[in-house]
């Protein structure tokens, strides 16, 4: 795998608890490059690597759309084009990592498997934290599927808003594509699974391994603002996710 942490956020200056769970994927990962990218930093990216889709990609701030359903739009594109181009590791901003989660790159590696994607919940899968093994793929770029999923956001626009246009809905979609990953494949308990079809293969990570709890338990999210009292609840727990949901404008917590 190719050891690039990949994450985003509108500025340089990350607000709030963004900057403490930022560092402990540094801590997680300290051999790893990091790479943070701005919101100017996200169109560049776009406008180089993929310079057909910038007017797309621009068109995501307009129709009205220019505050939370347009930014976050704009950053599902980016976030699929960094693993499209480069590989690595993928990682939102609210999801602090719990432990080191090179054994899941590790059996990335043994089990053959070119991806690794997350299950979000029952009904669909992650895309708030995805990695691509390098060493699996061809010599013609990292990701044939992620650059699937940049390519195919040409002129995907409606109403049904940005999780059913770039978000889990749209992810969820076409993580059908390697290895064949439906959404009854994902594992029931807490062990990952390795999907193949063909030459390709995926491996499946759990919810409880790598969100923590749902994004409708608000109990359980309450108490893992604590590290500590979360650990308790997921002790598996490579990474939590804490849910911020700043994209539909709330603050980031203190």
């Amino acid at each position: 795998m190719r050891k690039i942490i990949h994450q985003t956020w509108k500025t340089n200056q990350l607000p709030g608890l963004f900057k403490n769970w930022s560092e402990s994927w540094k801590a997680c990962l300290p051999g790893w490059e990091y790479r943070f990218y701005t919101d100017d930093d996200n169109r560049a990216y776009i406008a180089e690597h993929f310079p057909s889709l910038l007017e797309q990609y621009d068109r995501f701030g307009e129709d009205g759309d220019a505050s939370y359903n347009g930014s976050i739009r704009k950053v599902d594109m980016a976030k699929y084009a960094y693993l499209a181009v480069e590989g690595g590791l993928y990682v939102d901003m609210d999801m602090e990592c719990m432990k080191d989660p090179t054994p899941i790159f590790e059996q990335m590696n043994n089990g053959g498997a070119s991806h690794f994607f997350v299950r979000e919940d029952d009904t669909k899968g992650a895309n708030a934290f995805f990695a691509i093994s390098t060493s699996m793929m061809g010599t013609d770029g990292p990701s044939k599927f992620f650059e699937k999923v940049v390519e195919r956001l040409q002129s995907r626009f409606s109403p049904e808003g940005p999780v059913a246009d770039t978000g889990v809905l749209y992810f969820t979609e076409l993580a059908a594509t390697p290895g064949g990953v439906t959404i009854d494949l994902w594992s029931e308990n807490e062990t990952e699974t390795i999907v193949r079809r063909g030459r390709s293969a995926v491996l499946l990570g759990h919810e409880n391994q790598f969100n923590g709890p749902r994004y409708y338990d608000l109990l359980k999210k309450r108490k893992c603002v604590s590290r500590e009292k979360c650990l308790t609840l997921f002790p598996n727990a490579y990474a939590i996710s804490h849910w911020t949901d700043v994209w539909h404008g709330r603050k980031v917590p203190e």
